[in-house]
């Protein structure tokens, strides 16, 4: 990348703000920090940043060299990103359909169960949970959303697949479409994986596995140091005989719109506090092998009585709505 600005920063990392339930309490060492316009090189010395020729986005297909570049970072790092592979028209209507669902869901909290300030209360349900102080985490898939994503670009002709297949298998499933909105006030989460190795990390011999579990990040919003991004630990996907810590250097990129995250299930990582004024939300698109489900992130009690029929028709009011945090305690985290 010719005349590309390399910014990186290391900084102090906030301590987490709680244990989260299932894991050990992580205490991140250190963080750099790499705007969206840096470098692989910037990136403490990983190489995750792909930059998606033009042609490639236009046609929305990427070709076999961009996918082995995308698939090698990955099983190396657990986590790569593609820069600029969306187009801005399709991540506004993701974005707005995301804030027409989250209105939703606030009302029917509210008239269902009495909660006016979503950030004060701990709750769960299959349609949406409160993660942790100020960060919500809600499914966009059609059947369970109240007003869901259906566009074929986060379905089958998502750009991204190519990659999914060649770390999942060519018959990898589609497992999850949804969004994380951290709301002005959030806190920083404790370092996670989003799901464990296959067989536990009780037997430091245990067979280090390929990747059975992804996600993909679709910022809908451009996420900075301010609003809060997502911190990654490279590599933390491996074993190597030894659970993974955060000992090891991390990287918290800044991303615009059109760019996304792809990183393995098992991948430590963690959103850090949105001391902004506005809304960040994140859509996130999971798939995995056919024989793997996830049973434990969102419960099966519904928050929409006789399932999640369309509630409401989308206003395109995007993340207009605004949080009121306060000091409230949640103690309920993401599995």
């Amino acid at each position: 990348m010719a005349g590309a600005a390399l910014v990186a920063a290391t900084m102090l990392a906030l301590a987490p703000s709680s244990a989260r339930p299932g894991s050990s309490a992580y205490r991140p060492r250190a963080r750099t920090s790499v705007l969206a316009s840096a470098s692989p090189a910037a990136a403490a010395g990983f190489d995750v940043v792909i930059d998606v020729p033009s042609a490639e986005v236009a046609t929305g297909a990427l070709s076999p060299e961009t996918v082995a570049r995308a698939t090698e970072a990955f099983r190396e790092h657990g986590v790569v990103f593609l820069r600029d592979l969306l187009p801005l028209p399709l991540v506004e209507e993701f974005a707005a359909l995301a804030g027409d669902n989250l209105n939703a869901c606030r009302q029917q909290l509210k008239k269902q169960h009495g909660i006016t300030e979503m950030d004060a209360a701990p709750f769960a349900f299959t349609e949406i949970c409160h993660r942790s102080k100020g960060r919500f985490d809600m499914q966009l898939r059609p059947g369970i959303a109240p007003v869901p994503v259906t566009d074929a670009l986060v379905q089958e002709n998502a750009p991204w697949l190519p990659i999914v297949r060649a770390l999942l298998g060519s018959s990898a499933k589609h497992m999850f479409t949804g969004a994380v909105v951290s709301a002005p006030g959030s806190e920083a989460q404790n370092a996670h994986m989003d799901g464990g190795h296959l067989f536990g990390l009780t037997d430091p011999d245990s067979l280090m596995c390929p990747a059975h579990c992804l996600n993909v990040f679709v910022p809908l919003v451009p996420v900075s140091m301010e609003n809060g991004p997502t911190e990654f630990w490279p590599g933390t996907q491996q074993l190597n005989g030894a659970r993974p810590t955060t000992d090891g250097p991390s990287i918290a990129p800044e991303l615009g719109i059109g760019t996304i995250a792809m990183f393995d299930y098992r991948v430590l990582h963690r959103g850090l506090p949105n001391q902004s004024s506005s809304n960040r939300p994140v859509m996130y698109v999971t798939y995995a092998r056919p024989w793997f489900s996830d049973v434990e992130n969102f419960p099966p009690t519904r928050l929409f009585p006789g399932g999640a029929a369309r509630t409401a028709e989308p206003k395109a009011k995007g993340f207009k709505a605004s949080f009121k945090p306060n000091s409230a305690s949640v103690k309920r985290k993401k599995k």
